[in-house]
């Protein structure tokens, strides 16, 4: 029996990962770890609380492909020529954060080069708002809206009269009602769409890459503390995938405690007394998981770890917009790891998606992965992560720009 199918039959949620969903180009790389694990390994399966070092070694392998961020493709090549005069506006969940700024930006930057008028209202992540900036949108007869971190469900009623008015909607990181409840209709004409797949398939597979770093870096033994964000179906994901992964990958972990956050504990004091009293709650702790930078960077997670003496735990975030993360990645002050997105090449591709919808074509794939980004890869990264392809060139050739 091979070493893919031996692995196929004791880790079949691992295999498909590996397969399908998000590391092809590193197959042969994984079967080899596991392979060379196996000489030392229990033909039984390992029992909960001990490590299997072939899941280990695949969780290793994980990780060394995600840091290489080979996984990136060119945007689409070709597009239809744009459309003069087109009104967008960006409904951002709220600037006050580096992320929603940095798509705020990219969708000003896109629209500049396809020549289109683009405003960008702030939300400032009050659901009025959002409701209100759709309204303001249908009354400046825009062509397009692009919803930044604004779900489906918070803002239906007037997206249903955005389309009834003929408004083309694209989502960032933005679930549709669909994506909820799966009996309702799509409002969304289109989303995002990454190397991984749509919103929930990337969103998962960012949990799982959590999961495989956590992993590695605690050798398949971590007692985690888990930071979760339940109002939002994104985060929903992310911690399914994290959780699937985890079970596949390291029966000797342990989620010790779960943290779950509101929006209202990301200001204030809240989530830095959240978290110290869970790092009180449980001394043996070794990894903090969270769902998004600035967890750490802006709202006390760093300020609660180093508060409770523990600047030795491993911490892996996601997100890729604060300076802040990459700079306490590098000095150990908090943020260890963070699977990074890049914000602006979001915003370029929802700009493309409504450019292929407004010429009656389907969103194309952006060609966007992610890329870990830890200690070993840290240095030079200063304000926010840049992917490695130049994906702005790529849309101004598709545009013809």
């Amino acid at each position: 029996m091979n070493s893919f199918t031996t692995m196929r039959r004791r880790y079949p949620l691992v295999a498909a990962t590996m397969r399908r969903r998000r590391y092809p180009l590193v197959a042969a790389t994984m079967i080899s770890a596991l392979a060379v694990a196996a000489c030392g390994s229990s033909a039984d399966a390992t029992g909960a609380g001990e490590v299997d070092s072939e899941a280990l070694a695949l969780a290793q392998s994980s990780v060394d492909a995600a840091r290489a961020g080979t996984e990136f493709t060119d945007p689409p090549a070709a597009g239809p020529a744009p459309k003069p005069g087109v009104n967008v506006w960006m409904i951002n969940i709220g600037l006050a954060s580096p992320g929603s700024e940095l798509w705020g930006e990219g969708a000003r930057e896109a629209g500049e080069t396809l020549g289109w008028n683009v405003t960008v209202y702030d939300g400032k992540y009050e659901p009025f708002r959002w409701i209100e900036g759709i309204q303001q949108a249908v009354a400046a007869d825009a062509d397009g809206i692009v919803l930044a971190a604004v779900d489906c469900a918070s803002v239906k009623a007037p997206l249903e009269q955005a389309k009834a008015a003929g408004i083309a909607i694209v989502g960032i990181s933005a679930a549709d009602c669909s994506d909820i409840d799966e009996g309702a209709p799509r409002v969304f004409d289109g989303d995002v769409q990454y190397v991984t797949g749509g919103l929930k398939e990337t969103s998962k597979s960012l949990g799982a890459t959590q999961a495989d770093w956590v992993t590695a870096t605690t050798d398949g033994t971590g007692k985690i503390i888990h930071v979760t964000y339940n109002e939002s179906p994104q985060n929903n994901w992310q911690v399914a995938g994290f959780n699937e992964e985890l079970a596949a990958v390291c029966p000797g972990c342990e989620v010790a405690k779960e943290v779950d956050i509101v929006t209202t504990d990301l200001y204030g004091s809240a989530l830095r007394e959240k978290l110290e009293q869970a790092l009180l709650q449980n001394p043996d702790a070794d990894a903090i998981v969270v769902p998004f930078d600035d967890v750490m960077t802006g709202s006390g997670g760093s300020a609660a770890i180093n508060a409770a003496g523990r600047r030795d735990i491993n911490v892996v975030a996601t997100g890729g917009s604060s300076g802040a993360a990459f700079q306490e990645i590098r000095e150990g002050t908090g943020t260890d790891a963070l699977v990074a997105l890049s914000f602006q090449w979001e915003a370029w591709a929802a700009m493309d998606g409504l450019n292929r919808i407004l010429n009656g074509e389907q969103v194309a794939n952006s060609g966007l992965a992610t890329q870990l980004v830890d200690e070993g890869n840290a240095e030079g990264i200063e304000d926010y992560y840049q992917p490695p392809i130049d994906f702005r060139a790529g849309y101004r050739k598709a545009w013809g720009r």
